[in-house]
């Protein structure tokens, strides 16, 4: 890397061969320092980078079965803010109830409901705010007009660092279904006995 510095002969005095060396060692000690302190600074930043890699990978993983969990959820989920417009929803609601994510991210979730039911969800939904347990049922209305018979629960918590509402909304269709059938077949026993009964006291007259 050719010479850190020269001598003039004939040499007049030792102080100054000395000073000549003493310099070359203190140059050749800080670039060694510095040769050190780069390769610290490296490995610290190459180690960094890895970390920060290694988080971003972990949270994309994070994101991904949350998402994941989220959208294999039966029950219909919307992510409100405080005003009830819907932020974000899970696929379920998209597949089933047939709207497009640009029309519902504009929607109120007040104006998926039967209209003579809207004041009352609206109220329903803002008693979370109060601590109070939120929880009815109704109808969801699909793009096409469809009704699908609902339970909904109003949760409330944080989206993105912001307080939120969670309302999940279960499709009781099938409950409902069973409930019907019931009371069909409990309707129809008791005309049986009914039936009997008169049968019997003719008997007995």
């Amino acid at each position: 890397q050719g010479a850190w510095d020269y001598l003039l002969k004939p040499l007049q005095d030792i102080s100054v061969l000395k000073h000549a060396v003493d310099k070359a060692f203190e140059r050749k000690r800080l670039l060694e320092e510095n040769r050190l302190h780069k390769e610290f600074l490296e490995d610290a930043v190459r180690q960094r980078t890895q970390e920060l890699e290694q988080k971003t990978k972990d949270y994309r993983e994070s994101k991904r079965n949350l998402q994941g969990f989220f959208d294999d959820l039966i029950d219909f989920i919307f992510v409100l803010d405080m005003d009830l417009n819907i932020l974000a929803a899970n696929s379920i609601v998209f597949d089933r109830l047939g709207y497009s994510n640009e029309s519902l991210l504009s929607m109120s979730v007040s104006e998926l409901f039967p209209a003579d039911r809207q004041d009352e969800i609206v109220t329903l939904m803002k008693e979370v705010e109060k601590g109070k347990q939120a929880q009815c049922v109704s109808n969801l209305a699909t793009q096409d007009k469809q009704e699908i018979p609902v339970e909904v629960k109003v949760l409330q918590g944080f989206w993105h660092g912001a307080p939120a509402l969670f309302a999940i909304s279960r499709d009781i269709t099938e409950r409902i279904q069973v409930e019907q059938a019931q009371k069909m077949l409990n309707q129809s026993l008791e005309d049986r006995v009914a039936r009997r009964t008169v049968q019997l006291e003719k008997v007995n007259q």
